[in-house]
């Protein structure tokens, strides 16, 4: 089954966003909110942004998704060797009730972790 997606579709009462930016870094209180709860499904695209180059200690971890499905979107396997100016992009639905997310960890800690993404979001409900 295939669906339509108009980006420019405006439902009152939705929280839909194009354009949100959120910068999440490695220490950011996990986990960090994109894009809150709402009562509709939506369809999302996440464009991440490294800038801060990952590294240090076991290394910051990353996961783009949904307080359900926290790699739903970019799994920290994908961005774990990110460096400054690599892009990350991922889509989907993120169901009703449900906020997208990055979950934030830092791999278990050691001296000198970094990392650090730039998040757009671009997201329209699906009905």
């Amino acid at each position: 089954m295939s669906r339509k997606i108009a980006l420019g579709k405006v439902v009152p009462g939705v929280s839909y966003t194009t354009g949100e930016v959120v910068a999440v870094t490695w220490d950011a209180a996990s986990p960090v909110a994109i894009l809150g709860i709402d009562s509709v499904e939506r369809a999302v695209i996440v464009v991440a942004v490294c800038t801060e180059a990952l590294g240090g200690g076991y290394g910051p971890m990353f996961n783009f998704g949904t307080d359900t499905d926290p790699n739903a979107f970019i799994d920290e396997a994908v961005v774990a060797a990110a460096v400054v100016g690599d892009t990350f992009v991922g889509a989907g639905l993120v169901a009703a009730d449900h906020p997208l997310q990055v979950a934030v960890g830092d791999g278990g800690g050691g001296p000198g972790v970094t990392g650090a993404f730039r998040v757009t979001v671009l997201a329209a409900p699906t009905s």
